[in-house]
């Protein structure tokens, strides 16, 4: 119930946004839902997937004062399974003072805030954005994979070097991003990804991830890596393999993607002005479902790589549904996008095991 609590309270902040209500109860109400989800993902106990691997990092990972240099603290954070840039975030945690969950209400805050500025800078209503954010990744980025989190919503910042044409000032935020998660270098790709967006070239691009996915291009690739033991990290994610996409309600996640992708590219090129954000937004949408598809046989690099570049349709869908007038299809495209997210949202911590059952909090112990 607590779950449901806080994704109709989100539903309801959201409306709250398309009303005439005086600006300090929206403000008011706002922070409400934010410190409620703050709390929620930081007071947890023994919830998520990958809880106690990121306890065992923590606890195994000392104080800055316990390391005599930086050198020491690579050799040591090199020892367990975590990124530098994230290991300094737990290591400057505990010289503060604060034990996990303090670390997970810092984690928490610091993606809420990265993604307010976000919104701030590409003039979106914040709320909105979070309400899509938490509707599609909230198990995902809040609850498992924390690293991965902190490179997904980096990216979203990052994006705005793509649509200034900024390499060097991408790439340098990419390789930052990279050392809280080895796999931020696959996006430096979003950077020359740059065609121009038609029905026909979007379903060619498709069409190469099938081609790609059916005649096992893959192996190729994964015997060079693994012959000549070329960059371990990413021999990891070649041979981890699974059917993530095959289960369930997820089976429909890469056809759900491929037809939301054509749905927002029909509406932008029939109904909006050409605008460089929504076109920067769609191609990175488009690799996502590229790679969705041609890598849907290895789980890792599909569902985490994808899901990266999946992300900007948080800002996407408020950006657009914005500038709708027509009432129909402003309805629909709503009704679409929400429909989807609260079948993943329910699926994720009701019916995967995520160990989001039963919902457990320090201050209960």
């Amino acid at each position: 119930m607590i779950y449901l609590s806080l994704y109709f309270g989100l539903l309801g902040g959201y409306f709250l946004r398309e009303v005439p209500v005086h600006v300090a109860i929206r403000a008011y109400i706002g922070f409400a839902l934010s410190m409620f989800l703050v709390f929620l993902v930081g007071l947890r106990n023994d919830v998520g997937h990958d809880f106690f691997e990121y306890k065992y990092l923590f606890d195994n990972l000392r104080p800055l004062w316990e390391y005599s240099g930086f050198g020491e603290i690579l050799a040591h954070s090199s020892n367990y399974h975590g990124e530098v840039g994230f290991d300094f975030i737990v290591i400057l945690t505990k010289t503060l003072g604060l034990d996990f969950n303090g670390l997970l209400i810092v984690v928490t805050t610091s993606l809420l805030l990265i993604l307010q500025k976000v919104t701030r800078y590409h003039q979106i209503d914040f709320f909105k954005a979070l309400f899509v954010f938490v509707g599609l990744y909230f198990v995902y980025f809040f609850f498992s994979y924390l690293r991965l989190s902190i490179v997904a919503v980096g990216f979203l910042w990052a994006l705005r070097f793509v649509i200034e044409k900024n390499f060097v000032r991408y790439l340098s935020a990419i390789l930052l991003l990279s050392l809280f998660h080895v796999s931020a270098l696959g996006l430096i790709v979003v950077y020359f990804f740059r065609i121009r967006l038609t029905p026909l070239n979007s379903l060619l691009t498709v069409g190469s991830a099938f081609l790609w996915q059916k005649y096992y291009s893959i192996s190729n690739v994964n015997t060079f890596f693994l012959n000549y033991d070329f960059l371990p990290g990413l021999n990891y994610y070649l041979t981890s393999t699974g059917d993530l996409y095959r289960q369930g309600v997820l089976t429909f996640t890469p056809v759900f993607h491929f037809f939301f992708y054509f749905v927002n590219l029909y509406i932008y090129r029939s109904y909006l002005k050409p605008d460089e954000l929504v076109d920067t937004l769609l191609r990175s949408y488009l690799l996502g479902v590229f790679i969705s598809v041609a890598f849907i046989d290895f789980t890792l690099i599909s569902s985490r790589i994808s899901g990266i570049l999946i992300l900007p349709i948080v800002i996407l869908f408020p950006k657009v549904l914005d500038q709708l007038s027509g009432t129909y299809i402003r309805v629909g495209y709503f009704v679409t996008l929400i429909s989807y997210s609260s079948m993943l949202f329910i699926k994720m911590i009701y019916i995967d095991p995520n160990y989001m059952l039963p919902y457990e909090s320090i201050l209960s112990l």
